[in-house]
């Protein structure tokens, strides 16, 4: 899980979307629209995560905390952003223990 505040995802959303919290009934709502249309400063959190360490996009979660302490759950949809560098693939068992031999 990653953490981030509000003000962060307020500022992200700005930037990229022209969308903040204070467009919003709520930030639950404010969240949501954010789940669907991941700004760029969310991408990049989750980059190295799904890049170099290999985290499917859609095991990644965040948590949102307001300035008054109030904690939010945030599943963005990074799939799609990401579809180009993270594909599963399955490794023939043979091969995966000749990698693990010259790895270790």
């Amino acid at each position: 899980m990653i953490s981030i505040t509000l003000n962060d995802l307020n500022k992200w959303g700005s930037a990229s979307l022209d969308c903040t919290s204070s467009k919003y009934d709520s930030v639950t709502d404010f969240i949501k629209v954010m789940e669907d249309f991941p700004p760029r400063g969310v991408q990049r959190l989750a980059r190295p995560l799904i890049i170099d360490e290999g985290v499917n996009p859609d095991d990644l979660y965040f948590q949102v905390t307001d300035a008054n302490g109030n904690t939010y759950h945030y599943k963005p949809e990074l799939g799609p952003c990401f579809k180009s560098t993270y594909e599963s693939v399955k490794i023939d068992p043979e091969i995966a223990e000749s990698i693990n031999n010259v790895l270790s």
